[in-house]
């Protein structure tokens, strides 16, 4: 897989058919360990029947395209960090 990504956009993805998992974070367990509660959980996928595969297996994840969690990601980091990020 490959992924070019900008501030604003994703610029090239490789299969463009990728895919990631995410998994709702619990708020206390990412602060006491974000590695473990959140980024474990969070992988690339060539397609979604592969994404989907992982996520049957593993509850609170789901998948989305690499353009729907580049926008969710900034979302999240507008909203935690618009103090620092203007």
């Amino acid at each position: 897989m490959r992924l070019t990504v900008a501030s604003e956009r994703v610029e090239r993805v490789e299969p463009v058919s990728a895919q990631m998992s995410i998994l709702l974070p619990d708020a206390q367990a990412v602060q006491k360990n974000v590695v473990t509660s959140f980024c474990h959980s969070v992988h690339f996928f060539p397609s979604r029947q592969a994404g989907e595969s992982w996520v049957a297996k593993h509850t609170g994840t789901f998948i989305l395209s690499i353009h729907k969690a580049h926008v969710l990601a900034r979302l999240k980091n507008e909203a935690q960090y618009r103090d620092v990020l203007q």
